[in-house]
């Protein structure tokens, strides 16, 4: 089942054998899309997303997002 709400989406780093995967998803498509502007964006978000294997992206646009 999916745990995340309405305006919630999330970014994902897993281990595959000798790669990684990054998982880039949301609720609906504009939570999806939000998480993907993120990593588009991903200068103004570093602080936020480093060290991170997991985030949870919220929010209704790139100028309000939130990051968990």
């Amino acid at each position: 089942s999916w745990p995340y709400g309405a305006g919630e989406g999330v970014i994902e780093l897993a281990d595959n054998g000798a790669n990684v995967a990054m998982l880039v998803a949301g609720t609906n498509a504009a939570d999806t899309r939000l998480a993907a502007k993120v990593i588009s964006n991903y200068g103004d978000f570093m602080d936020d997303l480093d060290g991170k294997e997991k985030a949870v992206v919220s929010g209704s646009s790139i100028s309000n997002v939130q990051i968990a």
